[in-house]
């Protein structure tokens, strides 16, 4: 029996209504193994992602994690989800 588990994150897209009409340039999406509040990084935040989808991996099979993400467009980064 496998003890890891893999599990695939999709982030909704944000449409220009929601980001003061400027198109986004990239998303952050983040994951906290512990839910205390100690959010990694997953998608490479310095970088500049447009993927919506995330497959996440090695995963503790029965545990519980939180997601995150913010998006960034001309103005800057967003606030968290």
């Amino acid at each position: 029996m496998s003890t890891t588990s893999t599990i695939s994150i999709l982030i909704t897209a944000l449409p220009k209504s929601d980001t003061n009409g400027l198109a986004i340039q990239s998303y952050c999406l983040e994951i906290d193994a512990d839910l205390d509040n100690t959010f990694v990084d997953v998608n490479g935040c310095s970088n500049d992602s447009m993927a919506l989808t995330h497959l996440i991996k090695g995963l503790t099979t029965g545990s519980t994690y939180g997601f995150r993400y913010k998006a960034r467009n001309a103005y800057g980064w967003g606030e968290y989800s």
